[in-house]
């Protein structure tokens, strides 16, 4: 390098004593002149440390958390103590990352990584604190602050809290697939709910499904048989819907469908008749009509017989009908669904209809950004 500029020092005295009486040499000059600060500045550039997104610095720390526990598996988080935590300074301290204030110069920045020892795996969640520059968020914290104690939005229901109401924000995109929130259950994970009709690969909305359309012996035809376990919507859940999803699944977490059967007339909404059966554990499944009830502001919805629950219901806007997961218990063939007005009608088995699958995302959910608005929904990464 030193021979290099010393080459160019030299050849530059040179072309200086002929540019006193050559123009064009001056111009020659000057064009050089102009190409030793270009290939300055380049090589300044190119051996400044790059400024890394605080994303990235998040991923750091989850990548130097991870190789510190590879190195002390004995401080991992079991079942009787489900977590635990490590602090950028130790990660930093044990060379497993490079420190903060040389990751991101221009901010002081605190960080940690928790992890939790949850569905037989552990799970790393890094927090990077930047002041008002960024700051890391969950999920539940976006969602949670912003409970109601009347009117429309979410409610705390005992231990959960439950979105009701129509004009409510509870969009969610994960997975390349737009949901609504339904509920945060007692372990404050995500009870979600497909908001759109699911398009195929070639971005168009899938067909409808039957809920079953096996022959029905005691009524004498393919009517259907509304038993959840046998049917052909749970086949098709498990086995098509959930394809879906298949780079996300490590992100749901698997529980028991409530199958239970109800009649038309029934007032109870608090779901022990639907889930006073319940199906084996699953990531797929579909809303049951307490849920939908439940939902609904309107005083006088109770029943799944009552029209009015139509009302104050952001269930009902959906632009198809869709099926639930609850058998009508007064007959063997009948299954209710949504219909494309919001009204919930008892229907035989092999009719067709949408599927909006409901699956449960754990409580881990990072948020990147969104308001919970249709089109600016709460993005998880």
């Amino acid at each position: 390098m030193v021979k290099l500029l010393n080459k160019i020092a030299n050849g530059l005295v040179n072309i200086i004593n002929n540019a006193l009486s050559d123009w064009k040499n001056l111009l020659k000059l000057v064009g050089i002149i102009v190409g030793i600060i270009l290939f300055i500045i380049i090589i300044t550039n190119l051996l400044r440390p790059r400024e890394r997104s605080f994303y990235e610095i998040e991923n750091t720390l989850k990548t130097a958390a991870k190789a510190y526990y590879e190195e002390n598996k004995m401080l991992l988080p079991n079942a009787n103590n489900p977590s635990v935590r490590v602090d950028a300074t130790e990660l930093i301290e044990n060379k497993n990352m490079n420190p903060l204030t040389r990751l991101l110069p221009r901010n002081t920045c605190t960080g940690y990584v928790d992890v939790h020892f949850y569905d037989d795996r552990h799970i790393y969640i890094p927090f990077l604190d930047c002041g008002d520059a960024f700051k890391t968020e969950m999920l539940t914290d976006a969602i949670l602050k912003n409970t109601v104690t009347a009117g429309e939005g979410l409610h705390k229901v005992n231990n959960e809290f439950i979105y009701r109401g129509e004009k409510i924000n509870n969009f969610v995109l994960f997975g390349n697939i737009l949901w609504r929130v339904v509920k945060v259950d007692e372990d404050k994970n995500f009870r979600l709910i497909a908001a759109d009709v699911l398009q195929n690969a070639r971005g168009r909305d899938i067909d409808r499904f039957v809920w079953d359309d096996r022959y029905n012996i005691i009524e004498k035809s393919s009517h259907g048989i509304n038993d959840y376990n046998i049917s052909r919507i749970r086949h098709a859940l498990n086995n098509e819907i959930i394809d879906m999803l298949d780079d996300h699944l490590e992100r749901l977490v698997s529980f028991e469908p409530c199958i239970g059967k109800r009649a038309r007339n029934n007032k109870t909404n608090n779901g022990l008749i639907e889930c006073g059966v319940l199906d084996s554990y699953s990531k797929i499944s579909l809303l049951t009509i307490n849920e939908f009830i439940f939902a609904s502001m309107d005083p006088t919805c109770s029943a799944p017989e009552d029209v009015q629950c139509q009302n104050y219901n952001y269930f009902t806007l959906f632009k198809d009908r869709w099926w639930t997961l609850t058998a009508d218990s007064e007959n063997t063939h009948r299954v209710y669904l949504i219909s494309a007005k919001g009204v919930v009608n008892s229907e035989r088995a092999n009719e067709k209809a949408q599927i909006r699958p409901v699956v449960l995302l754990n409580k881990f959910a990072l948020l990147s950004e969104g308001e919970g608005t249709r089109d600016n929904p709460f993005k998880v990464r």
